[in-house]
């Protein structure tokens, strides 16, 4: 039915137990269909990797899907060198959604990112809970340096990344025309990582997004990010909740928010070392900023530490006429 048929826009079929003949079927269809616009096929773990593969082929040819969502289905390495094969030739899909697929390691993305190389259309692919780590990342990176298309990339969880991962990340990140928002939160990324990230950003001119949160970037990787928000014209959202930041980057993030004209949202949510000098350097630099409009500082300065920097935070709450602070 769905080869022939020109109306359906939409077939969603979650945890409904298909496996590769169901695949190999859907396959066919995709090859020749030119209406369906979303598939979601996900929770079906009975389609492994294998059967993966074969559906993934039939777009190689497909002109009409829009949005694929395999997220839990036990792919790996073949279905994902099935997806990058399918990358180079289709034109059409825009969303792409492999998460919880904890079988997706380095190989799987070393694959995707070959893909990644020479697409034209994918703008968000979604990878959280991998098992993708520094090898993954520098394929990953290197297709960042040159794709055009991706404007997302979710890693979110993908906890072998590490310090490594987040520089090999960083160093695509650093020549990227496209990204737009990125995701490196719960992967472990360390001070290392999280420099590199921050010295990538001082050079990148389309990012908008940057989420990092529990990752222990420690004062060396704010301190960086800090530095690049001094020139960064074009970063909106910078998360850092729980980073193990404490005063002399927090003094650093004051220091840039003074000159800083883009960044629109700040999150140091439990960056509980930060205490009453970090508030205070905070504070310093929000009293001649005129661009963010939500710094979140809750669980930050412990209770019995709320003093002058403390203070100066509330005053800014109360007098600022643009940003709004959360304590």
């Amino acid at each position: 039915g769905l080869e022939r048929n020109a109306v359906l826009l939409t077939l969603s079929l979650p945890a409904c137990g298909i496996g590769e003949g169901g695949c190999a079927a859907l396959s066919n269809a995709l090859s020749i269909n030119e209406a369906l616009q979303k598939l979601d096929l996900s929770h079906n773990a009975e389609i492994s990797d294998a059967a993966a593969a074969v559906l993934v082929a039939g777009l190689a040819s497909n002109k009409a899907l829009i949005e694929l969502d395999l997220s839990d289905c036990a792919i790996a390495a073949a279905a994902c060198t099935a997806l990058g094969n399918a990358l180079v030739t289709n034109k059409v899909l825009q969303k792409l959604n492999l998460r919880d697929n904890g079988l997706i390691g380095d190989e799987a993305a070393a694959a995707l990112a070959t893909g990644l190389q020479r697409n034209v259309a994918l703008r968000e692919l979604n990878l959280k809970y991998s098992s993708i780590g520094e090898a993954g990342c520098v394929a990953l990176g290197e297709a960042l340096a040159i794709n055009e298309a991706l404007v997302l990339l979710d890693l979110e969880f993908s906890g072998h990344i590490k310090d490594a991962g987040g520089a090999a990340l960083a160093a695509g990140l650093k020549e990227s025309q496209a990204l737009l928002e990125l995701n490196v939160s719960c992967c472990n990324v360390g001070s290392t990582g999280g420099a590199a990230i921050g010295r990538a950003i001082a050079t990148n001119t389309v990012l908008q997004k940057l989420k990092i949160v529990c990752s222990p970037i420690k004062d060396e990787g704010a301190i960086a990010l800090a530095s690049a928000l001094e020139s960064n014209a074009t970063l909106l959202e910078l998360d850092l909740f729980r980073c193990e930041i404490a005063a002399a980057g927090c003094a650093a993030l004051g220091k840039a928010l003074a000159t800083n004209n883009a960044l629109r949202v700040l999150s140091l949510v439990e960056n509980s070392q930060i205490g009453d000098n970090g508030a205070a350097a905070l504070a310093a630099g929000l009293q001649s900023n005129v661009a963010l409009v939500r710094l979140d500082f809750r669980s930050t300065v412990a209770s019995q530490h709320r003093s002058a920097g403390w203070d100066a935070l509330l005053a800014v709450r109360s007098n600022h006429a643009t940003c709004s602070v959360h304590m």
